[in-house]
Protein backbone atom coordinates (compact mmCIF):
# COMPACT_ATOMS: atom_id res chain seq x y z
CA UNK A 1 0.00 0.00 0.00
CA UNK A 2 2.74 2.66 0.89
CA UNK A 3 3.84 2.50 -3.09
CA UNK A 4 0.37 2.95 -3.95
CA UNK A 5 0.03 5.92 -1.53
CA UNK A 6 3.52 7.33 -2.98
CA UNK A 7 2.12 6.84 -7.02
CA UNK A 8 -1.01 8.46 -6.14
CA UNK A 9 0.94 11.42 -4.73
CA UNK A 10 3.44 12.07 -7.69
CA UNK A 11 0.44 11.63 -10.20
CA UNK A 12 -0.85 14.73 -8.02
CA UNK A 13 1.62 16.94 -8.14
CA UNK A 14 2.57 16.44 -11.87
CA UNK A 15 -1.47 17.33 -12.50
CA UNK A 16 -1.31 20.10 -10.60
CA UNK A 17 1.88 21.41 -11.38
CA UNK A 18 1.84 24.27 -14.00
CA UNK A 19 5.25 25.75 -15.72
CA UNK A 20 6.84 28.53 -13.55
CA UNK A 21 7.48 30.42 -16.64
CA UNK A 22 5.27 32.94 -19.21
CA UNK A 23 3.86 31.09 -22.02
CA UNK A 24 6.46 32.34 -24.81
CA UNK A 25 6.22 31.71 -28.60
CA UNK A 26 7.71 27.89 -28.95
CA UNK A 27 7.27 27.21 -25.19
CA UNK A 28 5.04 23.93 -25.17
CA UNK A 29 4.29 21.33 -22.05
CA UNK A 30 3.30 17.59 -22.78
CA UNK A 31 1.73 15.38 -20.41
CA UNK A 32 1.23 12.02 -19.82
CA UNK A 33 -0.89 9.48 -17.75
CA UNK A 34 -1.74 5.98 -18.25
CA UNK A 35 -2.96 3.00 -17.08
CA UNK A 36 -2.92 -0.47 -17.91
CA UNK A 37 -3.04 -4.14 -17.28
CA UNK A 38 -2.07 -7.04 -18.95
CA UNK A 39 -3.33 -10.66 -17.84
CA UNK A 40 -2.11 -14.23 -19.55
CA UNK A 41 -3.26 -17.72 -18.57
CA UNK A 42 0.36 -18.71 -19.30
CA UNK A 43 2.19 -17.04 -16.91
CA UNK A 44 4.07 -14.53 -18.86
CA UNK A 45 3.21 -12.13 -20.71
CA UNK A 46 3.27 -12.89 -24.63
CA UNK A 47 6.27 -11.47 -26.53
CA UNK A 48 4.55 -8.90 -28.84
CA UNK A 49 2.96 -7.54 -25.92
CA UNK A 50 6.07 -6.28 -23.77
CA UNK A 51 8.59 -5.50 -26.88
CA UNK A 52 9.54 -2.21 -27.89
CA UNK A 53 8.01 -0.55 -24.75
CA UNK A 54 11.33 0.55 -23.30
CA UNK A 55 11.20 -2.12 -20.67
CA UNK A 56 7.96 -0.66 -19.15
CA UNK A 57 6.12 -3.76 -19.19
CA UNK A 58 7.29 -6.66 -17.29
CA UNK A 59 7.35 -10.38 -18.84
CA UNK A 60 6.02 -12.11 -15.97
CA UNK A 61 1.84 -11.86 -15.97
CA UNK A 62 -0.16 -10.29 -14.19
CA UNK A 63 0.54 -6.90 -14.92
CA UNK A 64 -1.04 -3.22 -13.79
CA UNK A 65 0.59 -0.16 -14.45
CA UNK A 66 0.21 3.67 -13.79
CA UNK A 67 2.39 6.58 -15.65
CA UNK A 68 2.74 10.09 -15.37
CA UNK A 69 4.91 12.29 -16.79
CA UNK A 70 5.25 15.81 -17.94
CA UNK A 71 7.64 17.17 -20.68
CA UNK A 72 8.35 20.03 -22.80
CA UNK A 73 10.26 23.36 -23.88
CA UNK A 74 10.71 26.90 -22.35
CA UNK A 75 12.01 29.32 -24.94
CA UNK A 76 14.47 31.46 -23.92
CA UNK A 77 14.99 33.53 -27.17
CA UNK A 78 13.91 33.14 -31.06
CA UNK A 79 16.85 30.35 -31.61
CA UNK A 80 17.18 29.16 -27.79
CA UNK A 81 14.92 26.66 -25.44
CA UNK A 82 15.54 25.14 -22.71
CA UNK A 83 14.16 21.18 -23.01
CA UNK A 84 12.84 18.97 -20.04
CA UNK A 85 10.97 15.77 -18.94
CA UNK A 86 10.41 13.26 -16.55
CA UNK A 87 8.31 10.46 -16.32
CA UNK A 88 7.48 7.84 -13.76
CA UNK A 89 5.89 4.47 -13.90
CA UNK A 90 4.41 2.51 -10.89
CA UNK A 91 4.55 -1.05 -11.84
CA UNK A 92 2.69 -4.33 -10.09
CA UNK A 93 4.03 -7.50 -11.43
CA UNK A 94 4.77 -9.88 -8.39
CA UNK A 95 5.76 -7.00 -6.43
CA UNK A 96 5.37 -2.99 -6.67
CA UNK A 97 8.02 -1.00 -8.40
CA UNK A 98 8.08 2.78 -8.80
CA UNK A 99 10.38 3.30 -11.75
CA UNK A 100 11.80 7.06 -13.05
CA UNK A 101 11.50 5.90 -16.90
CA UNK A 102 13.12 8.98 -17.80
CA UNK A 103 14.29 12.28 -16.10
CA UNK A 104 16.36 14.38 -18.71
CA UNK A 105 17.04 18.03 -19.27
CA UNK A 106 19.16 19.97 -22.48
CA UNK A 107 19.36 22.96 -24.16
CA UNK A 108 18.08 23.56 -27.86
CA UNK A 109 20.18 25.89 -29.80
CA UNK A 110 18.81 26.31 -33.39
CA UNK A 111 17.88 22.57 -34.57
CA UNK A 112 21.00 21.51 -32.12
CA UNK A 113 19.68 19.49 -29.09
CA UNK A 114 21.84 19.01 -26.27
CA UNK A 115 20.71 16.57 -23.11
CA UNK A 116 21.52 14.94 -20.35
CA UNK A 117 19.87 12.05 -18.34
CA UNK A 118 17.29 8.98 -19.30
CA UNK A 119 15.01 9.35 -22.46
CA UNK A 120 13.73 6.86 -24.72
CA UNK A 121 14.98 7.44 -28.29
CA UNK A 122 14.52 5.67 -31.29
CA UNK A 123 17.52 4.61 -33.63
CA UNK A 124 17.26 3.64 -37.64
CA UNK A 125 14.45 4.30 -40.37
CA UNK A 126 12.55 1.06 -38.59
CA UNK A 127 8.87 1.48 -38.39
CA UNK A 128 8.44 0.26 -34.47
CA UNK A 129 4.93 -1.41 -34.97
CA UNK A 130 5.76 -2.98 -38.12
CA UNK A 131 9.57 -4.61 -36.92
CA UNK A 132 11.08 -5.73 -34.00
CA UNK A 133 13.64 -3.02 -34.34
CA UNK A 134 17.69 -2.72 -35.31
CA UNK A 135 19.83 -5.42 -34.30
CA UNK A 136 21.78 -2.56 -32.26
CA UNK A 137 19.80 -1.22 -30.65
CA UNK A 138 16.31 -2.12 -29.20
CA UNK A 139 13.62 -0.27 -27.45
CA UNK A 140 13.49 -3.39 -24.88
CA UNK A 141 15.12 -1.81 -22.36
CA UNK A 142 14.78 0.83 -19.91
CA UNK A 143 16.44 3.83 -21.42
CA UNK A 144 20.26 4.24 -20.13
CA UNK A 145 21.62 7.65 -18.74
CA UNK A 146 23.36 9.20 -21.07
CA UNK A 147 24.34 12.64 -23.00
CA UNK A 148 22.85 13.30 -26.03
CA UNK A 149 24.01 15.52 -28.98
CA UNK A 150 21.22 15.89 -32.00
CA UNK A 151 19.76 17.39 -34.40
CA UNK A 152 15.61 17.81 -34.01
CA UNK A 153 13.71 16.27 -36.86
Amino acid sequence: MPGTIKSIIIIFCLLVSTPAFSQEKGDSVIYLIETGSLISSHGNTPFWLFSNYFGTISYDSPNVWARAGISGSVGINKHMSFVYGVDFFDRYSCKNKLILQQGYFGIKIASVILRAGRFEEVFGNQDRTLSSGGLIWSGNARPLPEISLSLSE
